[in-house]
Order: C-alpha cells, then structure tokens, then sequence
C-alpha cells in the first residue's frame, strides 16, 4: 500500500446504484450484470478513448459511507469529458495493489481495504471518488480517497 496524489481522470461508461448488502446477495447484486454490459455492449461504442485506456470502476456518489448506497461506474479512460463520463476526482489517494485470477483478487483486495480502515481510524476516507484500475489480466491497483 503507498500514497499517492492523483490528477483528475475522465472516464466514460455506464453506471449503476447499488450498496454492498445488495452485493453480497446473488439475487439483488447488480455489479457482475454491470461488468458484462460493459464488455458486451457498451465498450466499443465509447468515443474519445486514450491511445491505450485503462479500464475503471469508479465508485462514487456515496449516501453516507461504505454501509450506504452508492454509483459504481464501469469504464475507460477518455481525453475529454463526454455526457457518460464521470470525473475522477485528483487528490490525496490510498492505493491497494494486488494480483491474481479475477475477480477474485477484486474481492479479496476489497476486504483487505475495509480490514485497513477498521485497524486504522485515524486514517479518513473522503468518500469522494474510489475507484478500482485494471493493470493487466491479473492485476489491479484500488485508489481509496483519503482526507
């Protein structure tokens, strides 16, 4: 884990609202139906890509903290913002990297994160914009923001 300040990012895609009740519940979890909208449909359709997008999941729009609702953003990189798109907030972030076969080292780095904040309250999340970035096939890297 290390610190890092961030620019802002625009990243275009598609969106859902959701809580992580919901997703821990096979019947009401909305995030994998996201993932594979994107992938199937939505994807090549998107306009002003970088010459070399990472692929996002952008959780943002938070009700409360992690035990409210909130908007997960499945999307990449754009040069410019677009009607779909949402902004990466820039700022001071957490990053959690990890590797292995997915989604399962999504999920696995996820609890890793929430085992952090509980050990360290000191440590305050903004709740502004976090989000999930896809390195490679079997690598991510999640950015936490942070006061």
């Amino acid at each position: 884990m290390k610190t890092v300040n961030m620019e802002k990012v625009q990243v275009s895609g598609i969106s859902i609202r959701t809580n992580n009740k919901n997703e821990m519940d096979m019947s009401t979890s909305k995030i994998s139906g996201l993932w594979n909208n994107f992938f199937d449909s939505v994807l090549e359709e998107i306009e002003d890509k970088k010459d070399k997008p990472f692929t996002y999941g952008v959780y943002s729009h938070y009700e409360s903290d992690y035990t409210g609702d909130f908007t997960v953003t499945a999307g990449i990189d754009v040069n410019t913002e677009a009607s779909k798109s949402i902004t990466l907030e820039g700022g001071k972030y957490l990053v959690f990297e990890n590797t292995g076969a997915m989604p399962s080292v999504v999920i696995d780095t996820w609890g890793e994160i929430w085992k952090y904040f509980d050990s360290n309250p000191e440590v305050k999340r903004s709740y502004n914009t976090d989000y999930e970035k896809y390195i490679s096939q079997d690598t991510i890297e999640i950015y936490i923001g942070i006061e």
